[in-house]
Order: C-alpha cells, then sequence, then structure tokens
C-alpha cells in the first residue's frame, strides 16, 4: 500500500548512520609475485615459475627463495650515488682505454669488394710440404738471451740433494742384490757335480730293470682275458 498524507510526516526523523564493518582481509599474501613468475625460485630447490593454479605457497627448499633486486632491481633512489664515498685526496683516477673505433655489423662481417680482378691460369710444379721440411731443417736456431733466458744461480745445472740421496739408496740395493744372486749362484754351483764311473754304470743298470719291469708289466695286458677293474680296462 501506499503511504498516505500524515502531518506527522513534515517532523523531521534522525539518520541512521550504519556502522562500520570488518575490513576486508585478502587469503593472498602481499608479498607474493605475480601468478606464473619467473622471478623467483632462482636459486632454490624449485627451479621454474610459481603462483600457478591458485597455489600461492611457495614451496620450502634448502637455499634461499628470494633473491635481492631479482625483480626490477633496485627500488626508487636505489641507485642514487652515496654522499660518503667519493674521490678523496690522494688517490688516483680511474683510467680507463681509449674507447674504439664504431663499427658497422656490414664492415664486421663482410669484407671489402675487390677492385682488381684475379690472375688465371696461373699454376706451379712446387711441392709446399717438402720446400717447408728443407726451410725448417737448414733454418739456424734462434739465438738466446741467456741473461734472460737462464738465469743463473749457485744451484744452477747441479743434481738436487735429494735426487744424489735416492741414487745412492738406489746403487746400494742393486748393489747388495747382485751380491745375493752371485752367492746363491756359488751355492748352486757347489751342489753339483761330475759323477763316478761306478756311479753312471749303477744308475744305468738301474734304469734298466725299471725299464724292464714296466715293459714286463704293459706287454702282458695284451694276453689277458678278463680285466677285473676299470683301470687296466682304460689301459
Amino acid at each position: 500500500m501506499y503511504q498516505q498524507e500524515s502531518i506527522y510526516n513534515l517532523v523531521p526523523k534522525a539518520k541512521i548512520i550504519p556502522g562500520k564493518g570488518a575490513s576486508y582481509q585478502s587469503k593472498y599474501p602481499p608479498n607474493i609475485a605475480p601468478t606464473a613468475s619467473t622471478f623467483i625460485l632462482g636459486n632454490s630447490s624449485y627451479p621454474g615459475i610459481a603462483n600457478c593454479s591458485g597455489e600461492f605457497k611457495l614451496p620450502r627448499g634448502a637455499h634461499q627463495i628470494f633473491k635481492e633486486r631479482a625483480t626490477f632491481g633496485r627500488p626508487l633512489g636505489g641507485y642514487s650515488p652515496d654522499p660518503h664515498n667519493f674521490h678523496k685526496k690522494g688517490e688516483s683516477p680511474i683510467v680507463y682505454p681509449p674507447p674504439e673505433k664504431l663499427h658497422t655489423l656490414y664492415q664486421i662481417k663482410k669484407p671489402p669488394i675487390p677492385t682488381e680482378p684475379p690472375i688465371h691460369g696461373l699454376k706451379t710444379e712446387k711441392n709446399f710440404i717438402i720446400s717447408n721440411a728443407v726451410d725448417n731443417i737448414l733454418m739456424e736456431p734462434k739465438k738466446r738471451n741467456l741473461s734472460v733466458d737462464q738465469p743463473f744461480h749457485k744451484y744452477y745445472g747441479k743434481v738436487p740433494t735429494y735426487l744424489q740421496k735416492y741414487r745412492l739408496i738406489h746403487e746400494n740395493e742393486l748393489k747388495d742384490l747382485r751380491e745375493m744372486r752371485r752367492k746363491h749362484q756359488e751355492e748352486e754351483d757347489a751342489k753339483q757335480r761330475l759323477l763316478t764311473e761306478s756311479e753312471v754304470s749303477q744308475l744305468r743298470e738301474g734304469l734298466k730293470k725299471k725299464w724292464e719291469y714296466y715293459n714286463h708289466r704293459y706287454t702282458g695286458l695284451t694276453h689277458k682275458k678278463f680285466y677285473d677293474n676299470l683301470v687296466l680296462l682304460r689301459k
């Protein structure tokens, strides 16, 4: 229903001001990098990009995640000169090398166009390999400045002391080894002697008897008809 006219409507009404509600608190941290950012994680255990698919929690690794001035450099005013670091008396100025002449890419990449025509039809029968070898063989040696190339001192050209010590130890070891070999050879020579005639005849008779025994044993196996063990069967 619509509001009817009333004299009470002429009385001014007090304005009701609603109270201030709680301020909005974002669930995202304020110092987080933009979505799919590559400014972070440069030296962490999880390199690559971050803040993908709503994952704003940074991975935790063994290294630092944020690097100093790794986004867009220093903050505003960070590159201003230090008033305490100025050129003082007695300090030598920094000497920079002279600037090089500017070259265009065309001058660097391409050589100048030749103006003289090349000479055609020239041939040679010279063997450059043999010629270079002969030139190197017959070339005189370069003269050396001994005062610069070979600085002489009191130990120049002498064998070091430690080398002399080890050389003496090595020579003593070789001497002992030769002496041991000589004694061993003398002992072996002392054990050797010529047999007498009686010993030679006795040795010959013993070998003949041994041969007759084994010859009779093995030649008799061919006339045996029954072999009572596998050893005789193999023979």
